[in-house]
């Protein structure tokens, strides 16, 4: 029987071309590392297999494997605490401290491990209970870190109530960033200068610079004191010797270079050789906690081309990790269980507009005029509930309710204590209720509202806390979703999750969290992330190919080997592997490559898992009219919309 070969053979690979390109690149191209510790440098001749693995939100790491080493090595440089640093190309991709060296005697190597700042974060307890209400998250964070010096780039988190229990500073931090949807990191700070000349001086050397505004005090130090000296690099190729173990002298414009923490070294020793004008320098001084909404460049960086810089590339889509119900249970307050549930089970969502209210002042039974935060979600004349007291007000400023008249509708005028939330019976403001039905029920968090009509801007005439639904105010940004699509009906809204996957929830606790609106807040943020089928994967590619300074968090494209379509991506990893001199970037919009939970918030995760992975049993009541969902009524009891496979 004749074997035939179709005319085009898409099976083909020239596996000859890639591996020629590779070498090719690997021919022309640097790929060098080097190792500090302390004022020692180790390079390709005293290590290998060096891997650096940078993960987004993580404890990054290092491990290499050194060989013939010195007593004087093993003595000073190579042991547990020390502070290293991995330079790949003159750049510094890693800093932190050696955890772990492990001796293999009958070969004479030692392989280290290493971890990045965030280790001496985790490293430090949490040893006194605290709680914050009505806090922003990053005033929290404040208040847990060392000190001030560890802040770094702060944005302005939400308002959160929280307990901080005997814990690591660290998972704490963590823990905050999942409640409030910012993401952190820790890194060694650095200033970037240009040097107009430089000159040897045999026992230091002396950097010109124009550039006064770095002269702190007349003497560049750190303020954190974390360091007893600084570190100073040459970012230009020409330079390869690098500073060390340095302090900076400072006089006007001119900076001494030495290894004497404050005046000029007595015996020689020259870091730098003469250079030209325009060397440029990074000075590295404290260890920094970034908090804020993104980590990275939110824009792309760079683009990376299959058949170019890319050598292989692997993306893939996986139904297992959507997760379209998410439950995140809260510290509980008194008796009352703090929680939020969130259903992708309808696409009819908006979101509120505006804050609502709280007392900014305790008011008394009889005030007629109550402080608020803010006015802006009230309409200029009406009624408003706190706690249980009805009250009707006639007048508004931005912060305040006047004209106001006490126990409206047969309730009690009572005293209100700062914080109590002042939620409106008239409207609920929206950024577009032009698609919810003409009157209805809305889910706004946890509580259930009931309106008579709605225009583009909101809802009218409510029933708050409906269906025996908890009452409380709202912030802007929380979704507010049509209520009648949801896990007690048995259907979902026609293009939801829900309706394509069925229900998969996922517990996601909030260790500490008190506060509803962050923990709705976070609910959402999971549903966003999880609640749909996403891409994600690895590329790998040539290291001395690496551009820009990319690293995790950053944005990239991806081009196709036609270069019809590029594909925008985040870096949520990346790997760094000296002996392939291949760098591996993980990307996509997932948590799946956040893998390493921290502190004692990961057994509670794990237990969550394993809770809501265990296996249910039910019997199907009604299957939808896709044909792609059924209701089961559980054994136990619950109902569930669940996927037909």
């Amino acid at each position: 029987m004749p074997i035939h070969k179709p005319a085009t053979a898409y099976y083909d690979i020239n596996l000859a071309t890639y591996a020629t390109a590779y070498y090719d690149i690997l021919a022309s191209a640097e790929w060098n590392w080097v190792v500090q510790i302390k004022d020692k440098y180790y390079n390709h001749y005293n290590f290998y297999n060096g891997k650096i693995v940078h993960k987004l939100q993580q404890i990054h790491t290092f491990s290499a494997v050194f060989h013939d080493l010195s007593t004087t090595d093993l003595t000073n440089y190579i042991k547990q605490g020390n502070n290293i640093r991995v330079l790949v190309n003159d750049r510094v991709v890693f800093t932190g401290e050696i955890t772990r060296i492990i001796k293999t005697d009958n070969t004479r190597t030692w392989t280290i491990e290493c971890n990045s700042l965030g280790i001496k974060l985790k490293n430090k307890k949490v040893t006194t209970l605290k709680e914050w209400q009505s806090t922003t998250s990053d005033d929290v964070i404040r208040g847990l870190i060392p000190n001030v010096c560890w802040e770094g780039d702060f944005e302005v988190g939400p308002y959160i109530d929280y307990k901080s229990e005997y814990s690591d500073i660290l998972g704490q931090v963590a823990n905050i960033c999942q409640q409030s949807n910012f993401e952190w990191d820790t890194y060694e700070d650095y200033i970037e200068i240009v040097a107009d000349s430089m000159s040897d001086l045999g026992f230091m050397t002396q950097i010109d610079f124009t550039d006064a505004t770095i002269n702190s005090n007349n003497y560049i130090k750190s303020a954190c004191d974390l360091y007893h000296y600084f570190y100073i690099f040459a970012m230009n190729n020409s330079i390869k010797n690098y500073g060390g173990l340095v302090n900076i002298w400072s006089a006007g414009n001119t900076f001494l270079v030495t290894t004497d923490p404050g005046v000029p070294a007595s015996t020689p020793f020259c870091p730098f050789s003469n250079g030209d004008s325009g060397t440029i320098f990074r000075i590295y001084a404290d260890y920094k906690l970034d908090y804020k909404d993104y980590i990275g460049r939110d824009t792309a960086v760079d683009t990376l081309k299959i058949g170019r810089e890319v050598i292989s590339a692997e993306r893939t889509n996986d139904t297992s990790r959507i997760y379209n119900k998410i439950v995140v249970p809260g510290q509980s307050s008194g008796s009352e269980a703090i929680n939020s549930v969130y259903s992708a089970n309808t696409i009819t969502i908006t979101e509120m507009k505006y804050s609502e209210a709280y007392l900014t002042n305790e008011c008394t039974a009889g005030e007629t005029t109550l402080k608020v935060s803010t006015t802006t979600a009230l309409p200029n004349i009406g009624m408003v509930w706190a706690d249980s007291e009805q009250i009707h007000y006639s007048g508004k400023t931005s912060t305040t309710l006047t004209g106001c008249s006490r126990g409206m509708n047969s309730t009690t005028p009572a005293v209100h204590i700062y914080g109590t939330p002042i939620v409106s019976r008239d409207f609920l403001p929206a950024v577009d209720s032009s698609i919810f039905p003409a009157s209805g029920q809305v889910w706004v968090g946890m509580e259930k509202i009931e309106y008579q009509y709605r225009d583009v801007d909101g809802f009218w005439d409510l029933t708050r806390g409906y269906t025996s639904s908890t009452v409380y105010n709202h912030a802007a940004g929380i979704h507010i979703r049509d209520a009648q699509y949801t896990d007690e009906s048995w259907y979902a809204e026609a293009g939801s999750s829900v309706d394509e996957y069925g229900t998969l929830e996922n517990v996601v606790p909030s260790k500490g969290g008190q506060n509803r609106n962050a923990l709705d807040f976070y609910a959402q943020s999971q549903v966003t992330l999880k609640g749909n089928l996403k891409e994600w994967g690895t590329v790998k590619l040539v290291g001395p190919t690496l551009r820009n300074e990319l690293t995790y968090g950053d944005r990239v494209l991806i081009e196709e080997r036609d270069s019809a379509t590029t594909t925008l991506y985040r870096i949520m990893g990346m790997t760094w592997d000296m002996m392939k001199a291949l760098v591996t970037i993980e990307f996509g919009d997932t948590e799946e490559w956040v893998l390493d939970k921290l502190a004692n918030i990961d057994q509670v995760q794990q237990q969550a898992t394993i809770k809501s992975n265990q296996p249910q049993l039910g019997t199907v009541t009604q299957v939808s009219a896709s044909g792609k969902t059924a209701y089961v009524t559980l054994d136990s009891g619950e109902m569930k919309i669940v996927r037909i496979k």
